[in-house]
């Protein structure tokens, strides 16, 4: 069912003035939430650390946590929806588009053997990198 807040809301009135700075909060949260559906890895990581990240004090502006304050959201209930989210695409077969990163990971790999040799430290590197980001999507 779609977020419609004259359900929740009544005095709701979608033609009432909005503040900009937070028209464009919503906007950025709308992109990010269209960017957790995407089937291409790096952005789909990309959104999900935005919304899972827990920044420092003070906050910087345009982290989901800000963004929740200022739009007055309540940001565990919104990780619990994302959470379930990302669950329900699951269990319909969703998967992330991986071999653009892996060969991405796989040239530079190249690159720097044919530089440093097959026993670099900079190759070990790269092999944890690479499984690294295949555990996390895994774990996803």
């Amino acid at each position: 069912m779609a977020y419609e807040p004259y359900r929740i809301d009544p005095s709701y009135n979608p033609t009432a003035t909005i503040d900009p700075h937070k028209k464009l909060l919503a906007a950025v949260v709308a992109r990010s939430l269209l960017d957790l559906m995407s089937t291409d890895a790096k952005t789909f990581l990309e959104a999900h650390e935005w919304f899972f990240d827990n920044p420092r004090t003070p906050l910087p502006f345009f982290s989901f946590v800000f963004a929740c304050e200022e739009l007055d959201f309540n940001i565990n209930e919104m990780r619990k929806e994302l959470i379930r989210l990302i669950d329900i695409r699951k269990s319909q077969g969703f998967t992330l588009k991986i071999k653009n990163k892996k060969k991405k990971i796989q040239d530079e790999g190249k690159m720097i053997k044919k530089q440093f040799g097959p026993n670099s430290l900079l190759i070990q590197i790269l092999k944890i990198r690479e499984q690294q980001e295949i555990d996390f999507i895994n774990d996803i």
